[in-house]
């Protein structure tokens, strides 16, 4: 299923959440391999922003604080609906831990990780700028 930021910008929930906030045009698949509710309550506004970190990249201190983001912006989610049962709060808390702890354990490889350059990588990058300038055109 699509989620569209745009139909999210603006809601009440969406100015709450942490992190980043995408553009109109961003879409994702919602929750990744999970579900987009817990027990009726919509947490996809939360998982598009959690796409939209990983789309993002970075570091892994970046990586760290997107999964936390989505944590804690599950827990919004759920504060914040009319459809939470006050008697689920210790499973939507469990619930936003696990979903944090299976971003930790798989999303490493969805995360567009921004890698410095090695000293090598550098040392021939000034190289072929230096030819280019000097030898070629």
């Amino acid at each position: 299923m699509t989620v569209k930021a745009s139909d999210y910008i603006g809601s009440e929930v969406f100015r709450e959440l942490k992190g980043l906030k995408p553009g109109l045009g961003f879409e994702c698949d919602g929750c990744t391999m999970s579900p987009d509710s817990l027990f009726g309550v919509d947490i996809r506004p939360a998982c598009l922003l959690h796409d939209y970190a990983y789309l993002i990249g970075g570091n892994e201190a970046d990586r760290l604080q997107a999964d936390r983001n989505l944590r804690d912006n599950i827990k919004t989610c759920v504060a914040m609906s009319p459809a939470r049962r006050a008697w689920l709060a210790p499973v939507y808390a469990y619930a936003a831990g696990v979903y944090f702890r299976r971003c930790r354990f798989f999303g490493v490889k969805f995360f567009g990780y921004v890698r410095p350059r090695s000293r090598s990588e550098q040392l021939l990058g000034s190289v072929v700028c230096f030819v280019s300038r000097y030898f070629g055109r």
